[in-house]
């Protein structure tokens, strides 16, 4: 079974930095198991591309995405596209932000 390749989007990046810079101030080990969790997950949809769950929110371009947890930091949610070529991160946000809101303004 051959994998896609995930590409990440500028926001997704953004995301990723941002959570990336707050664990390395409260811990530089806890960054590293955040990236290392991130990684995980992502391979894990580049083998699987529906394991994600679709999401539930009035907006055309919902159905397209699908979402994941992170295995060790649950509250951050996944958000990318199944494509045909590729995965598509497209954010990556802490499930008690108005990630629906933050969604629904990338589209």
């Amino acid at each position: 079974m051959s994998s896609r390749i995930a590409i990440i989007t500028h926001k997704a990046a953004i995301d990723l930095e941002d959570i990336a810079f707050y664990y390395r101030r409260l811990k530089p080990l806890l960054e590293a198991r955040f990236i290392k969790d991130v990684n995980s997950a992502i391979d894990r949809i580049k083998m699987m591309p529906t394991i994600g769950s679709p999401l539930e929110m009035d907006s055309e371009q919902a159905g397209s995405i699908l979402f994941c947890r992170l295995k060790s930091f649950p509250k951050y949610l996944l958000f990318y596209r199944a494509l045909e070529q590729h995965i598509e991160i497209v954010r990556v946000l802490h499930g008690s932000r108005a990630w629906q809101e933050m969604l629904d303004d990338d589209e």
